[in-house]
């Protein structure tokens, strides 16, 4: 599992978006995969997120991007990459 247990600890904003009906059977899905697997509920929004910073954090050239000076300072995956373990 990529995902590891959840833990918010940020601000939240609203975003409101729509999302293709076959991406939200396999958001479904894989909350159904998580939730069987840690044995506990996961709220959708948490997991969507955590799964936008997963991606962000994978992707090379965003990384490479948000040590630039333009880059914003407070990016929620730059955080997410310096608490991981190297």
């Amino acid at each position: 599992m990529k995902l590891k247990l959840l833990v918010q600890e940020d601000q939240t904003e609203n975003l409101a978006l729509k999302i293709h009906s076959s991406v939200m059977v396999d958001v479904r899905a894989y909350k159904l995969y998580y939730e069987t697997a840690l044995k506990g509920k996961v709220h959708q929004t948490y997991l969507i997120e955590e799964m936008l910073k997963l991606c962000m954090s994978e992707d090379k050239e965003f990384q490479k991007f948000l040590k630039s000076p333009v880059a914003p300072k407070n990016s929620a995956v730059a955080d997410h990459n310096s608490a991981e373990p190297k």
